[in-house]
Parts: C-alpha cells; structure tokens; sequence
C-alpha cells in the first residue's frame, strides 16, 4: 500500500449557472461565484487507473449551500521524455497545436425548463500561440425551433495540453460570443438583434495522422437574456505545422 493512497483538500470559486422559475411562470438563468471546499482520498493502482472519492461543499452566502459526495475511476495521462534543446540552435519547443479548420455539427440545448434542443453547425479556426495556449475564431450557428436562432463570430484563448504520443489534446478555453439574433425573446420589439454572450468550452481532439483529428467541444454560452445554452459539437479537421 506504500504511496497508494493519497489524501487532499483544496479550496476555490465555483462559477455557477441556475436556471430558476420565476413566480410569473418564466424562467431565469442566474449566475454567480460562490466558494468551494473539498476533500479527495485517491487509491492508485500499479497501473494507470486510480479510483478517487470526493466530498464538496458549496457555501453561498446569500443562497442555500450545498454536499456532493462523489465516485469516480479514472486514468492516468502521461507525457513522453521530450529531447532536450541543442544549445544556440534558436528552435523554440514544439507547440501544441500549429494551425486547424474544422467543420462541425452538433447539439443545442437552451437552459430553460423543458431544455429544449437543436441543430448546431460552424467552423472553427484555431492557431498555436504559444507552446500551451491557443487561439481560436469560431464562425456558430445555434438553430432550436421556436426558441432561438443566432449566427455569429466566437473568439477565445485557449490553455491546452498534449498527451499519449501527443494523439490527445485536453483544454479549456474563454472568450466572446457576438451574434445576431434571427428569433430574439418576445417583448424585445426587433425582428432581429445584435449583442454579445460569454463563451466557455471544455474540448478534447484525437490526432489520426500528422495532418488529420477529431475534436469534440462543449460550449457553454452565457447569455444576457436567459437563453444560455449548452453546445456539444463534434468535428473532423485538417491540421498543418507553421
């Protein structure tokens, strides 16, 4: 059992998003910070796997407070040895991503009671600008029948990862989201209009080859009308070193 078990307590701000039924019958979707406390007590297997099992405690000063207890088995990434620099060759270290278009479809659920789901679509372009961050521009549309329709431009900064052979890619991004709205809220008085949400996204990507991955992303927008919504995007794109 020697360095088998590993015990943890950690603190922090949760970002949280609640969608809430107003007394009129609507809904509204309220964000806020609030802090977090948590104890972890994680077994280690001589191979990769480990099981971990979590209790964390949501405290929110003006709001009811909260306990998960949590299980969970996971696997354990690693990197390769990388070879060190030749002194004077002036050869920055490889980065992570160099340059990739990806086409993408996927599904739209807006956070309202119901959660009612569409049909997403766009392209994304993303650059390495540096050995773990990246840079994107995103060109989305976000088609839910009868609930909303928005076409715009997203960008983010990007902190990423490689792993396994540098085959996968982890990384968590934010930015901004401007789009028009075809199918604004009632009770705006436009036929269409023009504002900015938030953009936060968890992805993932699977390199084929030297030129050919998958991504996966989940996009949460973070909207000013109480239309955010969750994205879940998968793509297929090609990929080029500078």
């Amino acid at each position: 059992m020697k360095n088998r078990v590993a015990l943890g307590i950690g603190a922090g701000i949760y970002q949280y998003f609640d969608t809430r039924l107003l007394p009129e019958g609507d809904h509204g979707n309220v964000h806020g910070l609030a802090p977090v406390y948590s104890l972890t007590a994680t077994y280690y297997s001589e191979r990769p796997w480990f099981a971990q099992i979590a209790i964390n405690h949501i405290h929110h000063a003006g709001d009811f407070n909260s306990n998960t207890y949590l299980a969970g088995v996971g696997y354990r990434l690693w990197k390769e040895a990388e070879p060190p620099p030749i002194p004077g060759d002036g050869i920055p270290a490889e980065m992570t991503t160099g340059y990739e278009v990806m086409p993408f479809l996927g599904q739209i659920v807006v956070n309202r009671p119901g959660n009612d789901s569409g049909f997403g679509s766009g392209v994304e372009f993303r650059m390495g600008i540096d050995k773990l961050f990246d840079w994107t521009v995103t060109w989305l549309n976000e088609n839910v029948p009868g609930t909303m329709n928005r076409t715009g431009l997203g960008t983010q900064i990007w902190l990423v990862d490689a792993f396994l052979n540098r085959r996968l890619t982890l990384g968590f991004g934010a930015g901004l989201y401007s789009f028009v709205d075809i199918d604004p809220p009632p009770g705006s008085g436009d036929d269409r209009t023009l504002d900015i949400a938030g953009l936060v996204t968890v992805t993932t990507s699977y390199r084929f080859s030297d030129h050919w991955f998958a991504r996966f992303n989940w996009n949460r927008v973070v909207s000013n009308d109480n239309r955010d919504a969750d994205n879940f995007l998968l793509g297929v794109g090609r990929r080029w070193m500078r």
